[in-house]
């Protein structure tokens, strides 16, 4: 039987684990105190990176700005002609309709009527003429009456003078136009 022993087999192995632990805890420590380090270079990018992200923001809110005070500027123009331009087109339209009215009245004058004043207003139309009689008057307003864009014509002063003329005013209101 060989003696062995076993005291220096024992020694040697707590050296190497000592030695293992060692190389593991200079191998860990670097890291270890790498990552503080490295979360704030990580929170100095995050910084620089949302500063950047701010100054973009920024800048886009004063380019759209800048291009809303361009569009208006654009725009205002163009908005006061289409305004104008609207506001021809009715014109247009109210003097086509007081045309049509006054030709329309000129269709229904009976014979001995004649109109010396023609004036209108927001709800019709004022007449102020003459007639060789009264039955003239009354025939003229008939005929206004039964126009179909007319609602109502009402009587006005009818006076005869000296020459057996009868001078008439007459009040036509007009029927309220349907909306479109």
């Amino acid at each position: 039987m060989v003696p062995v022993n076993l005291l220096p087999w024992r020694t040697q192995r707590l050296r190497r684990q000592w030695r293992r632990w060692c190389l593991l805890l200079l191998v860990a420590l670097p890291l270890l105190s790498a990552l503080p380090g490295l979360w704030l270079q990580w929170q100095h990018q995050l910084n620089r990176q949302q500063k950047a992200l701010l100054a973009t923001c920024v800048e886009a809110q004063r380019l759209a700005a800048a291009l809303q005070a361009r569009t208006q500027a654009v725009l205002q123009p163009l908005n006061a002609l289409q305004l104008q331009r609207l506001q021809q087109q009715q014109r247009l339209q109210r003097l086509l309709l007081w045309r049509d009215v006054a030709e329309r009245i000129a269709q229904v004058i009976p014979a001995g009527v004649w109109l010396s004043e023609l004036k209108t207003g927001t709800a019709g139309v004022q007449l102020q003429g003459a007639s060789r009689g009264v039955a003239g008057v009354h025939r003229f307003r008939d005929r206004l009456g039964q126009l179909s864009w007319v609602q109502q014509v009402t009587s006005g002063s009818v006076v005869r003078n000296a020459e057996d003329e009868v001078h008439f005013s007459l009040q036509v209101h007009l029927r309220q136009p349907a909306p479109p």
